[in-house]
């Protein structure tokens, strides 16, 4: 015989929010990853001298991180006050809406504003991160949240490979010459991407809507989702609520230098930025090297984004697996083994 939900003991897997989350952060990634194939043949195009083009591409990889950075903490405050939904559905627009600008961009400088438009717009991640830590008990939010994680290797897999392979159509397909992707050849990938973005919009009502009581002009407080013998009994005061979270929180309120300034998340925050740097590098440096016909391997942008397809591949697989060694050896261990939680 089946419990009523409030005898139960045990909360169920969030499936759902996972993969929709792990959706979303392909989204991200992917728009963030689509142009690394195609970036140095489109400088050479826009007339960047060779000796230039590497600064250039250094410039288009990073400002779409550099305009995340800021708007990130920004993204995060505003979830907080109109929900998690309303900031999903900003960034999908505004990731294809800069998506589509990088595809018409006739100047190196356009392109440049239309990169840092989108890393500003995206703003899906602290969102993403929000819900699934109200929504997710504690015994499965490590799962969870590495599970959705898989989202980030599916964008690195798959904006490459569709950079690539949609790159100049009008080169191998005669029945698009003299169309508007012979003039713009790099429209046809970046507004396939920008479709999946507005594709995305369909999944985003399936994101837990924000909890709130409706206190008149009190503080509202977004209670977070708990197993049903731990929720609070009935609606209370404000005061009674905001007593009840801090008491989840042992009472303790820390600011957001004191947490950095810990010496566990210190190392973490610098493990991470470092991992980072190391693999944003790489993800523009091989294209540079792989295009360059004098002194590298002279690839097309579809043998680029071919080649650079299986990190995506190997970052799912530590993600998965991620888990399950956890449990067997510890998070110390695979931290040192260059695994950050």
């Amino acid at each position: 015989m089946r419990l009523p939900h409030c005898c139960r003991t045990t909360v169920d897997f969030p499936w759902k929010l996972v993969l929709v989350t792990a959706l979303f952060r392909m989204l991200g990634t992917m728009s963030a990853t689509l142009v690394f194939p195609f970036m140095p043949f489109m400088l050479v195009e826009f007339g960047i001298p060779e000796p230039e083009v590497g600064t250039w591409a250094g410039m288009m990889a990073s400002a779409f991180f550099l305009a995340q950075l800021p708007s990130g903490v920004f993204w995060g405050w505003l979830s907080d006050r109109v929900g998690r939904r309303p900031i999903v559905a900003i960034s999908l627009c505004g990731q294809a809406f800069s998506l589509v600008a990088i595809g018409l961009s006739t100047t190196a400088e356009a392109c440049l504003a239309a990169r840092m438009l989108g890393g500003f717009l995206c703003g899906a991640e602290p969102a993403i991160v929000a819900s699934l830590r109200e929504s997710t008990p504690k015994q499965h939010r490590t799962q969870a949240f590495t599970y959705s994680q898989t989202g980030f290797s599916g964008g690195v897999l798959l904006g490459p490979t569709l950079g690539g392979l949609l790159a100049k159509p009008a080169d191998n397909i005669p029945a698009l010459r003299g169309t508007v992707f012979e003039a713009s050849p790099y429209l046809l990938t970046c507004g396939a991407a920008a479709a999946l973005q507005l594709l995305g919009l369909c999944f985003v009502r399936l994101l837990p809507r924000k909890q709130r009581k409706a206190l008149g002009s009190q503080e509202v407080v977004e209670l977070p989702m708990v197993a049903p013998e731990t929720a609070p009994p009935k609606p209370r005061p404000t005061a009674e609520i905001l007593s009840w979270v801090r008491s989840r929180a042992h009472g303790v309120t820390v600011g957001v230098r004191a947490t950095c300034a810990h010496p566990v998340i210190a190392v973490c925050l610098t493990d991470i930025f470092l991992m980072h740097v190391v693999q944003s590098a790489l993800g523009e440096l091989f294209p540079l090297f792989a295009s360059n016909k004098a002194h590298g391997l002279g690839l097309e942008p579809v043998e680029i984004g071919e080649a650079m397809a299986p990190l995506g591949l190997m970052l799912g697989v530590v993600s998965l697996s991620f888990s399950a060694l956890e449990k067997c050896v510890g998070l110390k261990f695979l931290f040192r083994g260059g695994m950050p939680p």
